[in-house]
């Protein structure tokens, strides 16, 4: 099982008032419009679905975006498709799906989840760990799309099984991150602020949005000051996943 039995303290603070929240997601109509983001090769999140989730409950689509050339592309979780058992993360690069063995996502607790481009496909990463299974297209090569329109809690163009619960520290990067990296950004639940290199997360300067969710501006904390737009009236929680 993976998950965090507590919330922990953060590291290091926001830019602005030292006040920490996370994004709050009704599961109806709510999102976070944060726009063109170009090409990104890593993306990350920190989730707690409102009810436990597995691999027989409904879709819950918490990340979705337009990618030039290629489609619809997102990130849904409990996604059973019948491909595998215990699927419950899904990847939708254009035609093709990347899945996670995850089995239960419990209500109790936050989840870091990162996905990376390794250049041929998509790896998915949960809690520090490489969960990947295989591909929806038996090993066929994903395409990196320049991801536009990306929303926070839905897909990118309805709102149609949106994501219940908690979002925080959602970043994206132009470089692959390693293995080493994703651990260090999970680093055993401390969140860590992805803007400083620390152990052996070496990828700042690749850095090209940060949104640490901490109040109604989404504020893009990155160089890029990327500015997110809380739509149908998100709200936020002192809930987050390192307090």
């Amino acid at each position: 099982m993976l998950g965090l039995g507590t919330a922990l303290i953060r590291l290091s603070g926001a830019p602005d008032d030292g006040v920490y929240k996370s994004a709050s997601l009704d599961g109806t109509n709510d999102y976070i419009q944060l726009g063109n983001i170009g090409t990104v090769r890593s993306f990350q999140i920190w989730f707690k679905p409102n009810t436990t989730l597995n691999s027989v409950t409904s879709t819950r689509r918490i990340v979705g975006f337009n990618s030039a050339g290629t489609g619809y592309f997102g990130i849904h979780i409990s996604q059973a498709t019948g491909l595998f058992a215990n699927e419950t993360i899904t990847v939708l690069p254009g035609a093709n799906s990347r899945t996670s063995d995850t089995q239960l996502l419990y209500s109790t607790n936050w989840y870091h989840l990162v996905i990376v481009w390794d250049g041929t496909v998509f790896q998915i990463y949960v809690n520090g760990v490489n969960t990947t299974v295989n591909d929806g297209n038996n090993g066929s090569t994903d395409t990196l799309p320049s991801f536009s329109s990306l929303r926070i809690g839905t897909d990118n163009s309805s709102t149609v099984d949106a994501f219940g619960g908690l979002v925080d520290e959602i970043a994206t990067w132009s470089s692959s991150l390693t293995a080493s990296e994703i651990l260090s950004l999970y680093n055993s639940g401390y969140t860590l602020d992805a803007r400083n290199d620390s152990g052996n997360y070496a990828s700042s300067a690749d850095l090209t949005g940060y949104w640490r969710c901490d109040d109604s501006n989404m504020f893009d904390v990155s160089t890029n000051s990327n500015n997110g737009t809380p739509i149908n009236g998100v709200a936020f929680s002192d809930d987050t996943p390192a307090q």
